[in-house]
C-alpha cells in the first residue's frame, strides 16, 4: 500500500500531512504520543520510498477527532485509522 502511495504522491508536486488517529481506549496523553510515533512511522516509510521529507508532515491526534463516539468494536474501527491528505 506504502508502494502505490509513493507512486502516487511522486506523481504531483503537492505536500501531505499524514494523520494518525486512536480510539478513545487509553490515556489520552499515551493516545497522542502513541499516534504521532505512527504517523512519523509512515513518514519515514514514504522517504524511504523516495518522497522528499519536506512534502511530508506527520501529525498525531489521538482520540481529539473521533469519527465515532461510542468506544465500541465498531467505533474503535472508524477511530483507530491513518488519513493522508492534502495540505492546504
Amino acid at each position: 500500500m506504502l508502494d502505490t502511495l509513493a507512486i502516487i504522491i511522486k506523481s504531483s508536486n503537492t505536500y501531505y500531512v499524514i494523520k494518525s488517529h486512536s480510539t478513545m481506549r487509553g490515556k489520552q496523553e499515551d493516545n497522542l504520543i502513541k499516534t504521532q510515533k505512527r504517523a512519523e512511522i509512515i513518514k519515514e516509510e514514504l522517504i524511504r520510498r523516495g518522497i522528499p521529507s519536506t512534502r511530508l508532515v506527520a501529525k498525531g491526534f489521538g482520540e481529539t477527532e473521533r469519527k465515532y463516539h461510542v468506544p465500541t468494536r465498531i467505533g474503535d474501527m472508524k477511530n483507530d485509522r491513518i488519513e493522508i491528505v492534502r495540505k492546504e
